[in-house]
């Protein structure tokens, strides 16, 4: 595959298990679209993972302005809406929302600020660790709504498992379609 779509078609691939939640099931689409919209200003931090953690060609260059792609955006889209229903999608479930706990109704928004403090406070101390930064951060967040919510323990360990499967998959595309583009720490690995 030519070095400069490779991202671009791994992004669009992605969007083919978004449509079919999106398509499938009516009941997840809000939660789907409301994800898929937080997430995506995380693209904007794409610049952080060049080269430290990959180095992807874009097929249309930058947006001006930004250091980041097309790819970027769609890749953050897909990703933020599949990981929020994955669980649910496979599951063929409805997660059940506890309306009634002081928790969600007044502190729904301290995991999100404690996610991404810790992440800066990371950043600040482990700058050349971003994405390790991230998956600790986000790590952080889910212990800290598994306290208030002892329920959501199983899934959220399905959900990371079954994210990691097609994260790496995802990768594994890169891998076999175009090795260059991830950083030289793990083509050497391989």
């Amino acid at each position: 595959m030519n070095l400069n779509t490779g991202y671009f078609v791994g992004s669009l691939i992605l969007g083919i298990p978004w449509f079919a939640v999106y398509l499938l099931r009516k009941d997840l689409r809000k939660e789907l679209l409301f994800s898929s919209f937080a997430i995506l200003p995380f693209a904007f931090i794409a610049p952080f993972f060049i080269p430290e953690y990959w180095n992807p060609s874009y097929l249309f260059g930058f947006i001006p302005g930004f250091r980041i792609g097309i790819e970027d955006l769609l890749f953050s889209f897909f990703v933020g809406g599949i990981a929020s229903v994955l669980f649910e999608f496979i599951e063929n479930k409805k997660e059940v929302k506890l309306k009634k706990l002081k928790f969600v109704r007044h502190y729904h928004f301290w995991p999100f600020v404690l996610g991404l403090t810790g992440i800066f406070l990371l950043e600040i101390l482990f700058p050349s660790n971003t994405m390790f930064n991230l998956i600790y951060g986000a790590l952080l967040t889910t212990v800290y709504v598994i306290c208030f919510r002892k329920d959501l323990l199983t899934q959220a360990l399905a959900s990371g498992i079954l994210f990691s499967i097609l994260y790496l998959s995802f990768f594994a595309y890169l891998i076999t379609c175009i090795p260059s583009t991830l950083p030289k720490f793990i083509r050497t690995a391989i």
